[in-house]
């Protein structure tokens, strides 16, 4: 068994007896360890991304988002004008309604009043009627009195049988006067009478015409105000319904173009990932092929250490002197 060579560089190892000394071998050249330089890493240029229009398709959803906003604001006002003119409406009708029945009432009493002036009135002339065909003479009054006279003379003055007969044949003249007189007079009060009435009649009826007047005007007012409401609404309706179906439309565009606009950025989003990603994927197969790179020259460089090793291995197991330099390549080499 061969003997434990030295520790240390001047150690020497026993020579044999009957050996004939050998010249020192050559040293070969120590090569120093390579200094692995780390290549450039040239720039990574990933794929190009094509973007879409992010600002157009924002700006066409913003707009569509405004038309609908702009008609919403414009339904709820239309919608507060009609609720607005449903309740004039309904208070319009109603004072109208109770002018009607006012009126109504007022020229049922007015009728009946002129129905009674009518007929007084065709009373009145039926008995002027009548008068008229009384002929002219004394009132009733002035033929009584006068035929009072005269029987009275009659009957108290001695008169011959003569004057006697004449006397009593002109009261009888006066006796057959006496009905068409007092005739006459009750002509004469009945048109008082019915006069009277008429005027009765027509002082309450210039009152209820003043008041039927003016009720009448009011009801005209209402009746034209709920005609102007009605108008107004029933334009209101329609440009409510309109807008409704505008509104449809408008929000149904809205939510394509904000769909429009998700499925876009989310495009983009998914493809600046993919873009990230493959730079990560670009960066970590430069870092392999760096990595590589410096194993290779690492290994090449102590395939060269193992080659210069191995005769300064030989010499030292041989026994013989190494120097510190080539000890330390044996230390490099892993021999040792």
């Amino acid at each position: 068994m061969p003997e434990e060579p030295a520790a240390v560089s001047d150690a020497v190892a026993p020579e044999p007896a009957a050996e004939t000394p050998k010249p020192a071998a050559e040293t070969p050249e120590v090569v120093p360890e390579a200094v692995v330089e780390t290549p450039a890493v040239a720039p990574v240029v990933p794929t190009a991304v094509a973007k879409p229009d992010i600002e157009a398709i924002r700006e066409k959803k913003q707009l569509s988002q405004k038309q609908v906003s702009e008609l919403v604001t414009q339904n709820r006002t239309n919608i507060a004008r009609f609720k607005d003119l449903s309740s004039k409406i309904k208070l319009e009708k109603q004072r109208r309604d109770e002018l009607n029945a006012k009126t109504k009432d007022l020229r049922a009493k007015r009728h009946e009043m002129i129905e009674k002036i009518k007929d007084a009135r065709a009373k009145l002339n039926a008995v002027l009627d009548e008068v008229q065909k009384i002929p002219a003479g004394p009132n009733a009054e002035q033929l009584k009195a006068e035929i009072d006279s005269l029987e009275w003379s009659l009957s108290t003055v001695a008169r011959s049988a003569k004057a006697e007969k004449e006397l009593s044949k002109k009261i009888r003249e006066l006796e057959k006067q006496l009905p068409l007189a007092v005739k006459k007079v009750d002509a004469s009060g009945a048109i008082r009478a019915l006069r009277t009435e008429i005027r009765t009649l027509e002082e309450p009826l210039e009152a209820l015409d003043k008041e039927l007047k003016p009720a009448l005007e009011e009801a005209n007012g209402h009746h034209h105000k709920l005609i102007s409401y009605y108008k107004e609404a029933e334009q209101l309706s329609k440009s409510i319904s309109y807008a409704f179906s505008q509104l449809d439309m408008a929000r149904l565009e809205a939510q394509t173009d904000t769909k429009a606009y998700f499925e876009a950025v989310g495009a983009v989003r998914e493809k600046e990932q993919g873009y990230q990603q493959e730079l990560r994927e670009l960066e970590r197969a430069e870092r392999e092929k760096e990595r590589a790179e410096k194993e290779a020259a690492k290994s090449a460089v102590q395939q060269k250490i193992s080659e210069a090793a191995k005769p300064i291995y030989e010499k030292f197991m041989a026994g013989k002197k190494i120097s510190t330099e080539e000890f330390l390549i044996l230390q490099g080499s892993g021999l040792l």
